[in-house]
C-alpha cells in the first residue's frame, strides 16, 4: 500500500475541495492561443426524466417531461458543462432529447446522444455506455438496439427502467 506524505496528501484535498473557478457560461473558459487546445467540461454519463433514478429539481413532477429541458440545460451551464452525453438506459428518448439539444445548442452546450445499455445474463448485469455522434438517426439507432433482444422470454437487454416508450 502506498502512502501519501503529509504534503501529498495537502496538494490532494486541495484539488478536491477547490470549487472549479470556471463554472458557468462554457465560453468562458480559458483557451490557449491559435492551433492550442480548447478545454471542455462534460459529462457523459446523463439521463433524462424518463428515467426513474433522474433527480428532479425541487418542486418538479415526472409529468412536467419536456418541460424540465430549460432547467435541465440551466443545471449544465450552472455547472460550466459545454458537451454532454444523455444516457438513458437502453434506447435514446428520442422527443426529449431533441427538444433539449436545440436548447443546449443556443446556450453553447452541445448534447449528444447515447445509451445506458444494460446486459443481463440470470442475477448478473453489465452496464455499457454508448456515446454517438449528434447527428445519429435515433430512430434507426433504437431499432437496432430493440433488435440486440434475440429472445423476449430470456432478455439480455432490458428496457424496465425507461418511463413510456421509446419512439
Amino acid at each position: 500500500m502506498k502512502r501519501i506524505s503529509s504534503e501529498g496528501q495537502r496538494a490532494y484535498e486541495l484539488i478536491e475541495t477547490q470549487p472549479s473557478p470556471y463554472q458557468g457560461n462554457p465560453a468562458e473558459f480559458p483557451q490557449t492561443p491559435e492551433g492550442g487546445a480548447t478545454w471542455h467540461r462534460l459529462d457523459l454519463h446523463l439521463h433524462s426524466p424518463g428515467v426513474l433514478t433522474f433527480m428532479l429539481p425541487q418542486g418538479a413532477k415526472r409529468e412536467d417531461g419536456i418541460g424540465l429541458a430549460d432547467a435541465y440545460i440551466e443545471q449544465l451551464a450552472t455547472q460550466g458543462i459545454s458537451i454532454a452525453g444523455i444516457t438513458d438506459y437502453n434506447g435514446v428518448n428520442i422527443e426529449w432529447f431533441e427538444v433539449t439539444a436545440a436548447k443546449a445548442s443556443n446556450r453553447g452546450i452541445t448534447l449528444l446522444p447515447g445509451v445506458e445499455m444494460t446486459f443481463r445474463q440470470y442475477k448478473y448485469a453489465l452496464h455499457i455506455l454508448a456515446i454517438f455522434a449528434g447527428d445519429t438517426d435515433l430512430k434507426s439507432l433504437n431499432t437496432f438496439l430493440r433488435s440486440l433482444d434475440k429472445d423476449p422470454a430470456t432478455r439480455c437487454l432490458t428496457t424496465g427502467a425507461l418511463i413510456g416508450t421509446l419512439t
